[in-house]
C-alpha cells in the first residue's frame, strides 16, 4: 500500500512537470496570430457576420491561461447598415491553469477598454442581435431531454464537469452604448461608461460601481448617472440583491420642470426571478428639496400586470426649490412645507392608497402665522379603466372642516371627466378671511358673515364645471340651485339660483350721518354697470335666473323677486319683477358695451304701490301718501356714475290717487291769510298734510336734469299745478315751485271759510337736496302779490285810473301813460257806450254833474303829460 501511494505521487509529479513544461514551451512554438483566418472563418460560419482582428493576439499559459486581443470588430446584421455591431480597442481574459485540473474555473479580472456597442431595432420590430440568440428548441433532445441541456444537465447549469466558477472582477472603461429604436422613433446614447466590480463568485456579494453619461431624444434629456452597491447573484436560484444601493443622477432638459433635476436614491434591493418578486427596503429618495422614505414590494414582475405593496413617507421641508422647478415660485410664499404618508396595495393596473394622509404648512397671508392644512382619505386607481376614486375625503385647516368624495374617468386621456360631492361644516367666514389676509368687509351688522357653510354635487371636465344640488347658508339665509361654467378661457355661466330670504342691509357698510339715501333700482343698475370694467362687460357670457323670496335692501322690503340675466358679446339684458308695498315692480335693463362707451337703457313700471311706507323705509320720512303708478323709459351712456347722470335722457310718468302731500296743510294756510296780513306770520305744523284725490305728472329728463311742466293735483277745494326743474341729478338738487288755486269752497279742507278766497293763487316752494327737500309756501312771493295789489289800488286812486283795485302797479302806470299820451290802445274812445243797465257817459262839452268826474280835457302835449304824471307820483 505504501508503495502504491508512493507510485501515485511520482505519477502526479510527472504530470505537473509535463504541464509546466508545456506551458513554457507552448508560447514558444505556437503563434495565435496565425489562427486569425481560422477564427474569422469560424465566426462567419456560426453567425454569418464579419469579424475583424486588426491588432495582435497575445497568449500566455502559466500560471494563467491568458488571451489579449486588440482591434476587435464584429460586423452588423444584414439590413442594419455598415456601422459595426460591436468594436473594442482591447480585451484581456485570463484563467488560472491548475484549478482547471480540479474542474474549477478561476478567472482573473476581465478587462475591456473602448467598447462601442450599437443596438438597433428597425421599423418592423427586428433587432440587430436577434440572429445571435439561440433558436427556440435548439440543443434540446426529444422527450425528457427537452427540458435539459447536454448530458441531462438542467438548463442554465454550468457546463458538465465544471465544479465551480470564480471571476476576479470586471473592468470596463471608456465604453459607449447606442440604442436606436426606429419603430418608436427614439434614440438613447451612453458614453464614458465605466463598470468596475470586485471578485465575482456564486452566492457571494460583489462590490459594483457603474457610471455613465447619457443622452435621449424622447424625452430630450442629458445627464450623468453613478450607481454603486454590493451585488449578490444566485444563478441557480435566480436570486439577486443589491445592498447599500446608492444612485446619484444629474439631469438637464427643457422638458424637466425648471430644466434641471438632481436625484439621489439609496436602499436595498432583493430580486427573486423564480418567485417573481422585487423588494426595496430602507428606500430614501431625495430630489428638489423633497425626501421620500419607505418600503416597496413588487410581485409578478415578469408578467404584464405586476403587484405592488408598500408604504411611503414624503417630506418637503422647504418648498421653494420644488415649486421653483414646477414653475410655481410664487406659490412658495404660501406653501412652506409638505408632509404625506401613504400605504399602497394593488398592482400596476389597480392600486389602492389607504390611508392617504397629507399635511401642508401654509402661510396664508404676509406676516400671518403658519397654519396646518390636513387632507386624508382613500384613493383607488384603476389604470385599466382609467379611473380614480377618492373617497372618505376630509380637509381641515384655516378654521374650515370639509368632507366629500371625487371620482374621475379618462384620467390618461385628453378629456378627463370628474364628479363628486363636497360639504363643509359651518364656519366663521370673518375669521377665515382674516387668516387668508383678506380685508373683512365693514358691515352694518358686526355679527354678519360669522356663519357660512356650503354643500354641492359637482361634475365636469378639463373645460367645464357644473354644480348640482347646491346649497349654501350665510347666517340666516339659504341659497339653493345649480350653476355651470362652460369654457374656462372664455367662461359662459348658466345658473338657476333661489334665496329664501336675506337682509342685505346687514352686509352693506354702515350708513354715515348726512349720507345720500340709497339709489333707485335704475340708478343702482347704472352704478353697477359703471363699476364693472368695460372689458369684463364685453367678455361676460351668462344666462340664468335668480329668485329671492324676501329681500331687505336699503331698508326697502321686497318679495317674490325674479331676476333674469342674458349676457353675451357685450350685450346684457336683465329683466326684473318683484312685489313691494302692496304693489308690483317690473324693470327691464339693457347694457350695450360693444362700443367705446357703454350704453344703458332702463324701462321701469310700478303699479299700485303705497307711497308712504315705501318712502318712509327708503328715506326715513315720507312727503307723500297715496297709491301710485310710475313708469320710466330712460337712456344714458358712460363708464362712471357722473357721466351716467349727465347723459341721462328719457320720459317718465306718474299718478297717485287718494293721498296727501305731507308736511304742509294748504287749507289751513289759506284760512290764515288774514292773520298773515296783520302779523306776517303763520302757524303751520310740519306733521299736517294737504289731501288730494289725484296727483299726476309726466317728467322729461334732458342731460341729467328732470323737468316737470305738467304737475297736476286735485282736491275738493284746491287745484295744484307745477312747472319747472324737478331734479338736477348731477348737482343732486331740487328747486321746484307749485302753485295752488282755491276753487270749489263748498267741500274739502276749509269749506265755507275759503269762499272769500275763491280764485286765490298760492305758490309753494320745494327746494334743497334731493334726499331731503324742504316744502313750504313761497311767503315772499305771496307777500309780494299782496303788496302789489295794495300798491296798485292806491296808485290807481292817485292817478285817477278807474278799475285799478286788482291791477299791479306796472299795469296802473301803463294804463295811465296810455291815457295821458292819448295814443294807446287802452285809451278810452271819445264816445263810449255804457254797459246795459248803466247810464251812458256824458258828452265832453256837457257840464258834469256833481257826482260825475270832470269832463275829459283835450290831450296835452306828451312832454307836459309826462311831467304832470311824475308830479303826481312823487
Amino acid at each position: 500500500m505504501k508503495g502504491l501511494m508512493k507510485g501515485i505521487a511520482w505519477l502526479l509529479g510527472i504530470v505537473v512537470v509535463v504541464i509546466i513544461a508545456a506551458a513554457v514551451a507552448l508560447p514558444l512554438y505556437f503563434d495565435p496570430n496565425e489562427q486569425k483566418e481560422r477564427i474569422v472563418g469560424l465566426v462567419k460560419e456560426q453567425t454569418g457576420r464579419d469579424l475583424q482582428l486588426s491588432g495582435d493576439i497575445r497568449l500566455s499559459v502559466f500560471p494563467w491561461l491568458g488571451l489579449e486581443m486588440e482591434g476587435v470588430t464584429l460586423g452588423n446584421a444584414p439590413g442594419f447598415g455598415e456601422e459595426p455591431f460591436a468594436a473594442t480597442r482591447e480585451v484581456k481574459v485570463r484563467v488560472q491553469l491548475l484549478p482547471l485540473l480540479r474542474k474549477e474555473l478561476r478567472m482573473d479580472t476581465i478587462t475591456i477598454e473602448g467598447l462601442e456597442l450599437n443596438l438597433v431595432r428597425n421599423d418592423k420590430g427586428r433587432t440587430n442581435w436577434d440572429d445571435l440568440l439561440p433558436k427556440e428548441g435548439a440543443g434540446k433532445a426529444p422527450g425528457k431531454e427537452a427540458a435539459a441541456g447536454k448530458g441531462g444537465q438542467p438548463a442554465g447549469a454550468p457546463p458538465a464537469g465544471l465544479a465551480a466558477l470564480a471571476l476576479g472582477g470586471i473592468d470596463i472603461s471608456d465604453a459607449a452604448v447606442k440604442w436606436e429604436d426606429r419603430k418608436a422613433g427614439v434614440r438613447y446614447r451612453l458614453t464614458k461608461v465605466a463598470v468596475r466590480s470586485g471578485e465575482v463568485a456564486p452566492k457571494k456579494p460583489v462590490d459594483l460601481d457603474l457610471s455613465f453619461d447619457f443622452e435621449s431624444s424622447k424625452p430630450a434629456l442629458k445627464g450623468h448617472v453613478e450607481l454603486g452597491g454590493k451585488v449578490m447573484a444566485d444563478l441557480e436560484g435566480k436570486r439577486y440583491s443589491i445592498g447599500g444601493l446608492s444612485l446619484r443622477s444629474s439631469l438637464t432638459g427643457e422638458e424637466l420642470p425648471g430644466g434641471k433635476a438632481d436625484v439621489e436614491l439609496a436602499g436595498n434591493l432583493d430580486l427573486d426571478l423564480k418567485q417573481q418578486t422585487a423588494v426595496v427596503n430602507d428606500m430614501v429618495l431625495r430630489t428638489a428639496g423633497a425626501e421620500v422614505r419607505g418600503r416597496l414590494k413588487a410581485g409578478r414582475i415578469l408578467e404584464p400586470v405586476r403587484q405592488l405593496k408598500g408604504s411611503l413617507a414624503v417630506e418637503v421641508k422647504d418648498s421653494a426649490t420644488l415649486l421653483g422647478i414646477a414653475g410655481q415660485p410664487e406659490l412658495a410664499k404660501t406653501l412652506k412645507a409638505l408632509r404625506a404618508e401613504v400605504e399602497l396595495d394593488g398592482d400596476t393596473s389597480r392600486l389602492v392608497v389607504q390611508p392617504l394622509d397629507v399635511e401642508a404648512t401654509v402661510v396664508p397671508a404676509e406676516k400671518a402665522a403658519p397654519e396646518k392644512v390636513r387632507l386624508s382619505g382613500r384613493l383607488d386607481l384603476d389604470l385599466g379603466r382609467q379611473s380614480a376614486d377618492l373617497s372618505g375625503l376630509t380637509v381641515q385647516g384655516l378654521g374650515i372642516e370639509a368632507s366629500g368624495n371625487l371620482k374621475a374617468v379618462g384620467i390618461k386621456g385628453k378629456q378627463p371627466r370628474f364628479a363628486g360631492r363636497i360639504q363643509t361644516a359651518p364656519f366663521n367666514l370673518r375669521e377665515v378671511l382674516k387668516k387668508l389676509g383678506q380685508k373683512v368687509p365693514e358691515t352694518a351688522d358686526p355679527k354678519a358673515l360669522t356663519r357660512f357653510s356650503v354643500s354641492t354635487d359637482f361634475a365636469g371636465s378639463s373645460n367645464r364645471l357644473g354644480l348640482e344640488k347646491l346649497q349654501a347658508m350665510l347666517d340666516q339665509s339659504t341659497l339653493k340651485g345649480q350653476l355651470a361654467v362652460n369654457g374656462f378661457k372664455q367662461p359662459a355661466v348658466d345658473f338657476t339660483l333661489a334665496i329664501d330670504a336675506i337682509d342685505a342691509d346687514r352686509y352693506l357698510p354702515p350708513r354715515k350721518e348726512g349720507a345720500a339715501p340709497p339709489p333707485s333700482p335704475e340708478a343702482a343698475a347704472a352704478g353697477a354697470a359703471a363699476a364693472l370694467p368695460v372689458e369684463q362687460l364685453r367678455a361676460l357670457r351668462a344666462r340664468g335666473e335668480l329668485t329671492i323670496g324676501k329681500l331687505k335692501i336699503n331698508n326697502l322690503k321686497l318679495k317674490n323677486i325674479r331676476l333674469k340675466v342674458d349676457a353675451r358679446d357685450g350685450r346684457i339684458h336683465v329683466p326684473v319683477t318683484a312685489q313691494l308695498y302692496e304693489g308690483s315692480y317690473q324693470g327691464d335693463i339693457h347694457i350695450d358695451a360693444t362700443g367705446k362707451v357703454p350704453q344703458l337703457k332702463v324701462a321701469t313700471t310700478l303699479k299700485g304701490v303705497q307711497a308712504e311706507p315705501l318712502l318712509t323705509d327708503l328715506t326715513g320720512k315720507a312727503r307723500l301718501r297715496g297709491t301710485g303708478d310710475f313708469r320710466a323709459d330712460l337712456t344714458t351712456a358712460g363708464s362712471e356714475p357722473g357721466a351716467l347722470k349727465r347723459n341721462l335722457n328719457g320720459k317718465m310718468s306718474f299718478i297717485f290717487r287718494n293721498g296727501a302731500i305731507k308736511g304742509f296743510n294748504l287749507g289751513k294756510f289759506l284760512r290764515q291769510i288774514d292773520t298773515f296780513k296783520k302779523t306776517g306770520s303763520l302757524s303751520v305744523a310740519p306733521e299736517e298734510e294737504t289731501d288730494f284725490t289725484e296727483l299726476t305728472g309726466n317728467p322729461v329728463v334732458k342731460n341729467g336734469v328732470v323737468y316737470l311742466d305738467d304737475l297736476r293735483a286735485k282736491s275738493p277745494a284746491i287745484r295744484i299745478a307745477g312747472k319747472g326743474t324737478l331734479a338736477d341729478l348731477p348737482r343732486n338738487l331740487i328747486d321746484y315751485t307749485v302753485e295752488a288755486v282755491v276753487t270749489d269752497t263748498s267741500r274739502g279742507q276749509g269749506g265755507k271759510e275759503l269762499e272769500r278766497l275763491h280764485g286765490l293763487k298760492v305758490p309753494i316752494r320745494i327746494s334743497g337736496p334731493l334726499q331731503d327737500p324742504k316744502i313750504a309756501p313761497d311767503i315772499a312771493g305771496l307777500a309780494l302779490k299782496g303788496v302789489q295789489k295794495e300798491v296798485g289800488k292806491q296808485l290807481g286812486k292817485a292817478l285817477g285810473v278807474e278799475g285799478a283795485g286788482e291791477a299791479s302797479p306796472e299795469e296802473v302806470v301803463k294804463k295811465k301813460l296810455l291815457d295821458v299820451l292819448g295814443g294807446g290802445k287802452e285809451s278810452a274812445p271819445a264816445q263810449q257806450t255804457a254797459p246795459a243797465g248803466e247810464p251812458a257817459p256824458a258828452p265832453v262839452d256837457t257840464p258834469a254833474s256833481p257826482d260825475q268826474p270832470a269832463p275829459r280835457q283835450a290831450p296835452a302835449a306828451p312832454e307836459k303829460a309826462v311831467k304832470d304824471l311824475l308830479k303826481k307820483l312823487f
